[in-house]
Parts: C-alpha cells; sequence; structure tokens
C-alpha cells in the first residue's frame, strides 16, 4: 500500500527531534476465500493512519529514527515498528 501522511516536527533538543505523523493508508489486497461461505469486500481501501517518530541526529548529515505507526482498518487496527536511517544533502 501507499501513505498519504504529514509530519509534524518538534526539535526537542538540538540533536533530538519528536514527530507526529496523520495521515491515509491506501492498499488493495486479494483473498483467497476458495470454498467459503462468504464474500467479504476486502479488495481495497483507504484508512486512517496516525505516528510518531524519535530521531537522532547522528552527524551533520545522517539521523537515525525510531517510528510507531498505527493504521485503524474497518475493525482491526496493525502497529507498526520501524528503524530509519535518513540522509541529509
Amino acid at each position: 500500500g501507499w501513505t498519504l501522511a504529514n509530519r509534524f516536527l518538534w526539535e526537542v533538543m538540538p540533536r533530538v527531534t519528536l514527530s507526529g505523523e496523520v495521515g491515509l493508508f491506501i492498499w488493495e489486497g486479494e483473498i483467497d476465500l476458495t470454498g467459503a461461505d462468504v464474500e467479504p469486500d476486502l479488495d481495497d481501501g483507504t484508512d486512517l493512519l496516525l505516528g510518531v517518530a524519535c530521531a537522532y541526529r547522528l552527524t551533520d548529515n545522517l539521523e537515525a529514527a525510531l517510528h510507531l505507526k498505527r493504521v485503524f482498518f474497518d475493525d482491526q487496527e496493525v502497529d507498526l515498528l520501524g528503524v530509519e536511517g535518513r540522509f541529509h544533502f
């Protein structure tokens, strides 16, 4: 899937930045229900996405971050935990 989101940054210390994120998770999927007696509408969707992150500037050009995102599907929630590296130029 794809995400479309806006991130809000707050520099709490010279090398530490906190952020909040709000957006949409746009997805497509396939489900095989061969032999089942149900036909749910699970082909695609657009759902709310919220997230928080903490980033630490290692050098002037390199940053490491830890983030947590939650996607709110119709009747369930999915949490995503990630680590990322960013290079600034």
